[in-house]
């Protein structure tokens, strides 16, 4: 096989989950007096949106901090659960686990609300290591998040792990740590962000992925 490691992203690759993760911040941008729509936010979500209420919105840091947290309640609260495993998702995670494949999470999402969802969907079993941010995403960025999943797991080869995403980010944080990376274009990347972000795969739907880890 190609490669003996996969790194994921969460939001957009693995779980459905943007209804959840919207709602929650046009609630967040509502208790301000800011209307914002649904579709919109999901054209956003990717970047941590701790950033994106003080770099768009306009907040001070410390506004958005506590503004954020509104988001935060929601999601636990409600937002986890108004969400779907992408379909093909379970049979690739339990397909790979059983190869003998090491798979991880790197997300920007908050921990706590990755591990929630993870367990909820029974995929929690597969997974050697999940990894995410704090509430307030101040872990750094993907490329960071990537490369601590990376030491955590002991990694001495990267031309043997695979970083898969559906932002530009994601594939840049893989990028930046020496990984080969997939872009998937069933997730939430717009199609500009998808020709523009020079992966070294392209999937349209998760079990594509196959061909490619276990691959010669």
């Amino acid at each position: 096989m190609k490669y003996n490691t996969v790194i994921f992203d969460f939001d957009g690759v693995i779980v459905d989950s943007w209804l959840g993760i919207a709602k929650g911040f046009v609630k967040c941008l509502g208790e301000y007096g800011i209307v914002e729509t649904i579709e919109n936010v999901k054209k956003m979500i990717g970047p941590p949106f701790a950033h994106l209420i003080v770099d768009k919105y306009g907040f001070s840091r410390e506004e958005g901090a506590e503004a954020i947290m509104i988001h935060r309640k929601y999601v636990r609260e409600k937002g986890v659960y108004e969400a779907n495993l992408f379909e093909g998702v379970y049979e690739l995670l339990e397909t790979l686990y059983n190869k003998g494949i090491t798979l991880a999470i790197a997300s920007n999402k908050p921990l706590e609300n990755v591990a929630c969802q993870a367990k909820y969907f029974k995929i929690d079993k597969f997974f050697e290591f999940i990894n995410g941010q704090d509430d307030l995403q101040t872990r750094g960025n993907k490329a960071d998040l990537v490369r601590e999943t990376m030491k955590v797991l002991n990694i001495d080869d990267p031309h043997k792990v695979l970083m898969i995403g559906d932002k530009p980010t994601d594939i840049e944080g893989g990028h930046e740590n020496g990984l080969d990376a997939v872009m998937v274009r069933y997730g939430y990347g717009n199609e500009e962000e998808i020709k523009a972000c020079n992966a070294d795969y392209y999937i349209e739907r998760p079990l594509d992925l196959l061909n490619i880890v276990l691959g010669d």
